[in-house]
């Protein structure tokens, strides 16, 4: 028969294992719980940076269709006054050639904007990642060797106490 002591020490050796196993199970499952959700918001602000690219392109090139518009229209518009006036030559094709060159002038300042416009979102999704693994990086997983070495610890304490409550062992 064992004492009730040495049945007290094991048992308490065993509710301290398998806290120590529950607490690594918990700060795993926190972990991972915290990995899912963050790449879950990642998900999103990516989805969300990639819409707002969209809808960018789809405003410049909306806004290059109605320069050209207008382009066209002040072209005809200067064509039609220059021969119902009379007037042709060197000046008539140097105003419409002028429209055209103010016309590709905003088109192009219309594309650059949208590539800053681009490259600003897609550093944005750079920080989104980094925004991710940042969150991620700050719930870590139970560390093994540290809970196995918790554990042993345990063990240990509870055999040093069954040693001291042996007749004859000194303390």
């Amino acid at each position: 028969m064992c004492d009730p002591a040495s049945v007290l020490t094991v048992a308490s050796v065993a509710i301290g294992i398998g806290g120590d196993i529950a607490k690594a199970g918990a700060q795993n499952k926190a972990a991972a719980n915290n990995k899912a959700a963050a790449l879950a918001a990642e998900h999103e602000t990516l989805r969300d940076i990639s819409l707002q690219e969209q809808q960018q392109q789809d405003a410049a090139g909306q806004t290059i269709m109605q320069t050209d518009r207008q382009a066209r229209q002040a072209d005809a518009l200067a064509s039609v006054s220059a021969g119902e006036s009379g007037v042709a030559g060197a000046s008539v094709d140097a105003l419409i050639s002028n429209l055209d060159a103010d016309a590709a002038r905003a088109n192009e300042v219309t594309g650059r904007n949208l590539d800053m416009t681009i490259a600003q979102l897609q550093r944005e999704k750079l920080g989104a990642a980094a925004e991710a693994q940042n969150r991620i990086n700050s719930v870590q997983p139970a560390n093994p060797f540290a809970t196995i070495l918790g554990i042993g610890g345990i063990g240990i304490d509870a055999a040093n106490t069954i040693i001291r409550r042996k007749p004859g062992a000194t303390s």
